[in-house]
């Protein structure tokens, strides 16, 4: 008996067709800008190292004593700082600020401060600060005779919003505070209040 065959099967000559793709279906993932080789062309965060303050704007000074209510000037406020980012939310500085006033009688009064301050970022904009040092105020006629001043301590706090950022350059508008307490206590001493609002320009 002869071995039974099995018949190839018919072609017709078309080719067989092809699945499509889902068009619903996500996209395969571009192997070229994911896990680290992303990150590596991540640019880095600007605030780091260094970095150096400068504001200008306007402000008061008020000074108290044990007798009176106190009196209020409105003048210039100007501050400076130079310091170091430890992180790209955290800096630490020195400072100096101050609020210069010149009444109708001539009389020049500075009140200001130096110290050592902090600067914390709390969102990507928006950021808080604090210092303390040393605070002083002197007060000075225009028209002749030494100036005469006197320091005692300073507490201070403000904060800012950058309105302007390119780089390592930014613009903030920012509001600062200050008390300084000045003189033993008793008779002599003075209570000083600064408040200014300033245009501020960092580079980081």
């Amino acid at each position: 008996v002869a071995p039974e065959t099995t018949a190839a099967p018919e072609t017709t000559g078309v080719p067989e067709a092809t699945a499509l793709p889902d068009p619903g279906a996500p996209p395969p993932p571009d192997t070229a800008w994911s896990g680290s080789e992303l990150s590596a062309t991540a640019p880095p965060d600007p605030r780091r190292g260094l970095t150096v303050e400068l504001q200008l704007g306007f402000g008061s000074l008020s000074l108290t004593d044990q007798f009176s209510g106190g009196d209020s000037w409105g003048g210039a406020s100007f501050g400076l700082g130079l310091g170091w980012f430890l992180d790209p939310t955290l800096a630490v500085s020195f400072r100096m600020t101050s609020v210069s006033s010149t009444d109708e009688f001539d009389i020049q009064r500075n009140g200001g401060l130096i110290g050592a301050a902090f600067q914390k970022y709390i969102g990507p904009r928006w950021w808080l600060g604090a210092g303390a040092g040393v605070a002083a105020v002197t007060v000075e006629s225009n028209t002749g005779g030494d100036p005469t001043g006197r320091q005692g301590l300073d507490l201070g706090v403000r904060g800012g919003y950058d309105v302007w950022r390119r780089g390592q350059h930014g613009l903030s508008v920012q509001a600062e505070l200050h008390r300084g307490f000045i003189g033993e206590d008793g008779i002599d001493q003075l209570r000083m209040t600064t408040f200014g609002v300033m245009l501020g320009y960092q580079y980081y």
